[in-house]
């Protein structure tokens, strides 16, 4: 937060680095998650969700979301499973999502 006379300016945190990115996406698509896991990720530059028992990791997809980030942001950290079908999804958004796979939600 940065601060003048009068008003208090909140910056933006920056989304994660290529090399960042990289990292998570090299996780494997078979490694089991737990919920509790999942709820640590819940903010802008680390942001995961679930949909029907898969974990996504969406950090760098928030800002390019046709939705807005605020969605997706009010799911962060959750199971959006019923979020994202009850908005309609395209297939071709379904198969996007695809591409942020980091893991299965583990069954406790």
């Amino acid at each position: 937060m940065l601060t003048t006379e009068r008003f208090a300016v909140f910056e933006k945190p920056s989304l994660p680095s290529s090399k960042e990115s990289s990292r998570r996406n090299s996780l494997s698509s078979d490694r089991a998650i737990s919920m509790d896991e999942v709820r640590n990720h819940c903010m802008f530059g680390d942001c995961w969700i679930v949909v029907d028992d898969t974990v996504f990791d969406i950090s760098e997809f928030l800002l390019s979301h046709p939705g807005g980030e605020e969605i997706l942001l009010e799911h962060a950290g959750s199971n959006a499973t019923h979020a994202f079908y009850s908005m309609g999804h395209s297939q071709h958004a379904m198969s996007m999502l695809k591409r942020f796979v980091i893991g299965k939600l583990l069954q406790e």
